[in-house]
């Protein structure tokens, strides 16, 4: 189980990362430089709009087995993501979160049903996580890039499925899966 000091580790290490450029902050989209200004506006924001999302618990006695939590559920990226979200313990927010943030029920049904594409190794979101969501949605349709890598499914099958969805609003049939096309390092 992790220790509070490995948590504290953690997220240096992940400060570390953007630090050291392995996650580029300091340009735009479009390659220009961002000012400090602009990069404490992003970490400032970061912060908020993520302690803003969930509740936290102020008993940091408490995070290690959070940690171990987001272990179990996000075997990747769960810890990384509960390390940067470790400002939240002291967020100047109410302790049951935001009475406008919407967490429920999610029993009304649209019209429309959802269109969840992920992809089976994702290390972000689990297909099992996945699975959880459209059933919690009711009338979501889950199609899973049965070899796709990364949080973003890729794939001429899952972007012919995105366009039908968003332009159309076009489902595709249940149990519909797709393929990436290519694997990661393939030539």
């Amino acid at each position: 189980m992790p220790t509070p000091k490995s948590i504290v580790c953690g997220a240096i290490a992940a400060l570390t990362l953007v630090a050291s450029g392995c996650v580029s902050i300091d340009q735009t989209p479009t390659g220009a430089r961002n000012t400090v200004a602009e990069l404490v506006d992003f970490l400032d924001s970061f912060v908020a709009i993520s302690c803003a999302d969930d509740t936290f618990t102020r008993q940091p006695h408490r995070w290690p087995e959070f940690a171990q939590d987001s272990a179990e559920r996000a075997p990747v990226y769960g810890p990384f993501w509960l390390y940067l979200r470790q400002p939240c313990a002291a967020w100047p927010a109410p302790e049951t979160g935001y009475p406008q943030r919407f967490t429920g029920p999610w029993t009304q049904q649209s019209p429309v049903p959802a269109l969840l594409l992920n992809n089976r190794f994702d290390p972000a979101t689990p297909l099992t996580s996945a699975r959880r969501a459209a059933q919690a949605m009711g009338t979501a349709r889950l199609v899973v890039v049965t070899d796709g890598y990364g949080h973003e499914p890729t794939g001429e099958c899952a972007t012919t499925l995105r366009e039908r969805y968003l332009i159309d609003l076009r489902i595709p049939e249940p149990d519909t899966t797709c393929t990436a096309g290519q694997t990661p390092f393939a030539e």
